[in-house]
């Protein structure tokens, strides 16, 4: 047995570096951009924007040199994958505004897209267009699991050894590591050991077949998961036959049932997936044979749960992510069918074709789709209700009694896509015109948010201010965030929900210094941007970045900002 030694380590790093240089830099400079980030006070929108592209890019640079090595090609290609891998970075990078509270949420699905395609190509890239076999694909998918797993467990260890190691040397020896060491430690494991273990421990060969079922997935499978999934497809199909029976809509919630269903029942497909010359149990054989079968009815059931609850709001996110789970699960259980071979490197392989359908393609896509279908439901509403009168707008005269709730949803869905341009068009009287850039200003300017909590009403006063900017701190002693439901270490300031208090606390947890809102609350306006606190010992301005007071319970329900602090004693 060869015990690791530092040439051992750092030769093994080495090589892994040589292997994945692009990945390693991408996901090491997001990792130092966090630790770094941990400290500040101010969020730093570029730092964060720098973070999602380096992890993108790592993961895309990792399906890039998989491709490359897995297969026989020229130099050439090769070129032309990095090349496109380096295109979609730097797309994706001017893509991410500056300010990432401007940025449209279909840039998050475009996220979420890539990271997902990301992790399908590293699964699948290596059999994509060869000859290698299903046993290959299954050897070589079941050592990722198990070497990912390995450096998860590992570095779970090695934060809480650490940790523990931290907690006594502050208890004994009175040093002072604060929250944030914690946190940067945590950031430090999972991005550079766990990514440099894992990358170490990545497979070289793609053509062996000789790594089987680890004997844990084997119990996992056979004894919890497959037992577990055939209690929950009997609740299923008991639903499915109520549904039918008592000819009543299904519960929107049967959604989320289902869809768990899915994943866990698809997932244990693919571990105890095996070939005619491997002896399985029959419990492994008989749900490999039946589970995509057995999943039509269900899925069905999901696809027309789903447009029953597009009929009443429209298509969201929500609604077409999950329509797009259910036909992939109907197309692979009709697969599975009609195919006389079973290969399962087609689940990985149509969950990519889907994942760039849904994500990226500008006619039927998430972001295309779902906008459309809340324009026309924010249209078909605004027309039942009489704010929209041959194709202009007009203003609510009652919103108590009409039902906005569809047409209040339908408008912020499009203030998040960014698109309440489309609004423009029916706005012939300009009732709106001056308010495009916020659907709470336009359903204001319509006389329709009286009944919801963020609103105009004569007892809320809701304060805003998008930043903090251009403080002047020169003649103060120390500055505070604050932030609703943060826990901190260390000294900090806090504010007291059910007291309207601002309080600083000491590394104890201690109060020593305690400044009363409630004479100030008589002059709060929504242009409020600070207040002016003070105790016996020193005093504070307090600039809000967001406050919502009730004037009826005389009580602060939220809020956040920045506190500069000034003592009053003299210093020495």
């Amino acid at each position: 047995m060869r015990f690791p030694s530092f040439d051992n380590i750092f030769s093994s790093a080495l090589s892994t570096f040589k292997r994945f240089p692009l990945t390693i830099i991408c996901v090491y400079l997001a990792t130092f951009v966090m630790m770094w980030y941990t400290d500040r006070l101010f969020d730093n929108h570029e730092v964060l924007k720098l973070t999602y592209v380096a992890l993108v890019g790592g993961l895309l640079f990792l399906s890039a040199r998989i491709a490359t090595e897995s297969h026989n090609l020229t130099k050439f290609v090769k070129g032309i994958i990095y090349f496109l891998s380096f295109s979609i970075v730097i797309i994706y990078y001017i893509l991410v505004p500056s300010e990432l509270k401007d940025a449209s949420k279909c840039l998050l699905w475009i996220s979420i897209g890539l990271v997902i395609i990301g992790h399908l190509l590293v699964s699948v890239v290596p059999y994509i267009y060869s000859n290698r076999s299903t046993l290959s694909f299954r050897s070589y998918n079941y050592q990722l699991l198990i070497k990912f797993s390995a450096a998860v467990f590992y570095s779970l260890v090695l934060y809480a050894t650490l940790s523990l190691a931290l907690v006594s040397i502050n208890a004994l020896f009175d040093f002072n590591f604060r929250g944030n060491t914690f946190a940067r430690l945590f950031i430090f494991l999972a991005g550079i050991f766990n990514t440099t273990y894992f990358l170490s421990q990545f497979p070289k060969e793609y053509d062996s077949e000789i790594f089987g079922q680890p004997k844990g997935l084997k119990v996992l499978a056979e004894y919890i998961m497959i037992p577990v999934l055939i209690i929950y497809t009997l609740i299923l199909y008991a639903y499915i036959i109520k549904v039918i029976g008592a000819t009543e809509n299904p519960l929107p919630e049967v959604r989320y049932m289902i869809i768990a269903f899915l994943v866990f029942g698809v997932f244990t497909y693919l571990i105890n997936y095996y070939d005619e010359s491997e002896k399985k149990s029959l419990a492994s054989k008989y749900y490999v044979k039946l589970f995509f079968p057995i999943a039509l009815p269900v899925s069905i059931l999901l696809l027309y749960t789903t447009w029953n609850e597009s009929e009443k709001s429209g298509i969201t996110d929500e609604l077409y992510l999950n329509a797009i789970i259910a036909i992939w699960a109907i197309g692979m259980a009709v697969y599975i069918f009609i195919s006389k071979r079973d290969d399962i490197k087609w689940i990985p392989i149509s969950l990519l074709g889907i994942s760039i359908i849904s994500f990226f393609t500008p006619l039927i896509g998430i972001c295309s789709v779902t906008v459309k279908s809340q324009y026309n439901t924010a249209v078909r509403y605004m027309q039942e209700e009489n704010i929209l009168i041959a194709g202009s707008l007009q203003k609510a005269k009652d919103a108590d009694k009409i039902k906005q709730g569809y047409i209040y949803d339908a408008i912020n869905y499009l203030d998040d896509y960014k698109r309440l341009d489309l609004i423009h068009y029916l706005d012939k009287n300009d009732i709106v015109s001056d308010s495009l850039d916020s659907g709470y200003k336009i359903l204001g300017e319509l006389n329709m948010v009286r009944s919801y909590r963020y609103s105009n009403e004569i007892n809320i006063i809701n304060i805003y201010n998008d930043e903090v900017v251009n403080l002047d701190i020169r003649e103060y002693d120390e500055l505070f965030k604050i932030e609703q439901y943060l826990k901190k270490d260390g000294r900090h300031a806090e504010f007291i929900t059910n007291e309207n208090r601002i309080v600083i606390k000491n590394e104890l947890k201690e109060i020593i210094n305690s400044y009363d809102i409630m004479p100030q609350l008589n002059i709060l306006t929504e242009e409020t941007k600070y207040i002016d606190l003070e105790d016996e010992t020193s005093r504070v301005r307090f600039f809000i970045t967001y406050l919502d007071y009730n004037k009826d319970t005389k009580y602060i329900t939220t809020t956040s900002g920045i506190l500069l602090y000034k003592s009053k004693k003299q210093k020495q």
